[in-house]
């Protein structure tokens, strides 16, 4: 749905997959971001970094 020619069901699953998180949605989002679609590329570098915020909630990175 996130490649869906209508730009609303489009937006509401890249937004889906920022709520989702997982590595399977980080992916999809990383595809997203290259596409030449301004909207479709903003908003998946914002579903992105929700996924990072709920990932590392306090901004911290840990190195193993």
């Amino acid at each position: 749905l996130a490649t869906d020619p209508d730009e609303e069901v489009r937006a509401a699953a890249i937004s889906a997959l920022g709520e989702i998180g997982g590595e399977a949605a980080r992916r999809a989002l990383d595809d997203l971001i290259d596409r030449p679609s301004d909207a479709a590329a903003d908003a998946a570098a914002a579903a992105l970094a929700e996924i990072e915020a709920d990932e590392d909630p306090l901004g911290f990175k840990l190195s193993g």
